[in-house]
């Protein structure tokens, strides 16, 4: 907290709101009843004031200067004999009414604390408890608008729109004159299909082709085929006729395999 600004302090507040109500309905105090009234409050208000800056109970004519020279700006119309009755209420009770009870004497209304925007006094119509859950309820409806202009500033469609471009409204199944289930799964394969991915696993059982490769299958399609052998004459070796004859098996080995051949043909 900065050393210029003063603490805060609940009692300035109440007065200054009493103030202020009394410049909307007034402008300042005329000569009736209801200047007894403000002017108890006032002085209840000014004895905490002063006893908070002296740190002890000021004097009687301490509290009636006081109360005087606020007099000169809100009720100048008000004789000593008024100021002095107020001095000797506040000093009696020693402390400021609650809000409900300040409400109660100055007649304030739930509206008329609305809208001078009063938070130090109640009003007498609605109670405690009642203006905490009004005052949640304004809450919750201010936190819903900023929430939506948050939504709304990131591109967020409204909630009635959002609602009618909705499937459960628009319901296109039904004019391809099929069940809902069944529109969901061709738009999901037409989805699949546009990002080149796999099917789901009953789209794959449906279609063999999209199914993985077995590893044996993976096995031959890893195998190089080997050249397509022509056809060779008779009267030239074979290449395994002379790899054998140069080889280190015996000729007579290679005699019976050509022997074998010949006979065969």
């Amino acid at each position: 907290m900065s050393k210029h600004k003063k603490p805060y302090d609940i009692t300035v507040h109440r007065l200054r709101e009493i103030e202020q109500i009394i410049k909307h309905r007034y402008g300042v105090l005329p000569d009736t009843d209801d200047v007894d009234i403000f002017l108890n409050q006032v002085a209840c208000c000014q004895l905490q004031m002063r006893r908070k800056k002296l740190g002890q109970l000021p004097e009687f004519d301490d509290l009636v200067d006081r109360l005087s020279l606020w007099c000169e700006r809100w009720a100048p119309e008000t004789s000593i004999f008024q100021r002095r009755d107020a001095a000797h209420d506040a000093l009696r009770r020693l402390r400021i009414d609650t809000a409900d009870d300040c409400a109660a004497q100055l007649r304030l209304s739930y509206a008329e604390r609305t809208r001078l925007g009063i938070t130090t006094i109640g009003a007498f119509d609605v109670n405690k408890r009642e203006r905490a859950k009004r005052r949640k309820h304004r809450k919750r409806i201010r936190d819903r608008d900023r929430q939506a202009r948050k939504r709304a500033e990131r591109g967020a469609l409204p909630r009635p729109e959002y609602l009618a471009r909705s499937l459960a409204r628009t319901q296109p199944w039904k004019r391809c004159g099929i069940h809902r289930r069944t529109w969901e799964r061709r738009r999901r394969r037409r989805q699949h299909d546009r990002a080149d991915r796999h099917w789901p696993r009953a789209g794959r059982a449906a279609a063999p082709r999209l199914r993985p490769p077995s590893a044996a299958a993976k096995e031959r399609g890893g195998r190089t085929k080997e050249p397509a052998q022509t056809p060779r004459n008779d009267a030239s070796p074979s290449p395994g006729i002379e790899s054998v004859l140069v080889g280190d098996a015996p000729a007579s080995i290679a005699i019976d395999v050509r022997t074998n051949e010949e006979g065969s043909q």
